[in-house]
């Protein structure tokens, strides 16, 4: 009785997977930097950064922006009420550098309401923002004002890798770069599902008419919203496959965070409207649920042994084929032993992830948000 839905559940995913990886591979890949005739003509650009208590990453990230081959017109960094010496750090660099203007925020706030006020404040047509605790390519602001130029975009979701040497941020390397690698697939065919705020371009026009999407009443989701938003209404979106503007950022150090993280991005899900983005959700938990399912059901009936075996071999040989994929641009190593032990622990965590969103203790979301919420 339990054959068809299995057969039915892994056939659904099956074709998401080679969705996902045809998608890829039509993305095409800049490898060289494209030169930009004339300077002069370029569209101005801002780059944005709000931040809590981020004195200890910021200047590694504001070293990297001041390295850029083509400056942006500006640089906001606004202080979200932090505790520690984070607007010492600002002020320092801003009394150095004229182009790198500094807001504070008063009383109640989030990292989404100083993002919105850094963006309003801006006055350039396009906004690149990122987080405080990453670090950009020198050729970052060169390349997305390159690809605005050859192609223009309302939208432009930009790459984001994880560091770390530890194994578990290894995991988490290559886990995020399968929400990376998959949401730049369907944006390839036209129905994006996921950006990330730590690596994202857009006009800021746009924005400004967005805000009725942005749900103000969430402390985050500003960059899942925004895309929504966008796509709604037919704004050019697109994915820059090139490691000229991939921005880094450094993996959760422990369990216990890192959970936390992903129960924050999940408990966004319940207001998300798109349905390509609702579509592919169902059928990733799906698939992982009914291995679960089937996981729990062999130690009752060993029948289900079989069938809980086949379900894990056929999503492992399929997600190591997408991963297998997308290595070369991501960089990570191991793909067949790595990618093992992460379809043996995924659905325990995304389980132990949506009951968090579900019934953990939410807080303001900020400091490393680089991630889809």
């Amino acid at each position: 009785m339990w054959v068809i839905p299995v057969v039915v559940v892994m056939g659904i995913y099956a074709v998401l997977l080679l969705l996902f990886m045809c998608g890829w591979k039509r993305l095409p890949e800049q490898t060289k930097q494209e030169q930009i005739p004339d300077l002069h003509k370029l569209p101005a650009i801002t780059v944005v950064v709000a931040c809590r208590n981020e004195a200890e990453h910021l200047p590694a990230l504001l070293e990297s922006l001041l390295r850029q081959t083509v400056s942006p017109a500006e640089i906001i960094l606004v202080n979200d009420n932090s505790t520690d010496d984070t607007l010492v750090v600002m002020d320092r660099y801003a009394a150095r550098y004229p182009a790198i203007r500094v807001l504070s925020m008063a009383g109640d706030s989030s990292k989404k309401k100083a993002l919105a006020a850094g963006i309003r404040s801006a006055t350039s047509g396009l906004i690149l923002c990122t987080d405080a605790d990453c670090i950009v390519p020198e050729t970052w602001v060169q390349t997305v004002v390159a690809a605005y130029v050859q192609q223009p975009f309302d939208l432009l979701i930009l790459p984001v890798s994880m560091q770390g040497d530890s194994f578990f941020s290894r995991l988490q390397q290559l886990e995020f770069a399968t929400l990376v690698a998959s949401g730049a697939a369907m944006a390839a065919w036209r129905h994006p599902i996921m950006c990330n705020g730590a690596n994202l371009a857009f006009r800021r026009q746009e924005w400004l008419a967005s805000q009725a999407d942005l749900h103000e009443e969430l402390p985050s989701g500003d960059d899942m919203f925004l895309l929504h938003g966008f796509k709604r209404r037919g704004l050019r979106i697109r994915f820059l496959k090139s490691r000229k503007a991939m921005v880094y950022t450094s993996a959760c150090p422990d369990l216990r965070s890192f959970v936390r993280q992903r129960g924050r991005w999940t408990s966004k899900a319940g207001y998300y409207t798109d349905a390509d983005t609702i579509a592919v959700a169902v059928a990733v938990f799906t698939v992982n649920l009914l291995w679960l399912v089937l996981f729990v059901g062999a130690f009752f009936n060993v029948a289900l042994a079989w069938s809980c075996l086949a379900v894990f071999l056929v999503k492992w040989l399929l997600d190591g084929l997408f991963l297998k994929l997308a290595q070369p641009f991501f960089a990570y190593r191991h793909v067949a032993a790595m990618s093992f032990l992460l379809s043996l622990v995924y659905p325990f965590y995304m389980l132990v992830s949506v009951l968090h969103a579900c019934f953990g203790t939410q807080k303001k979301s900020h400091g490393n948000s680089a991630g889809f919420a």
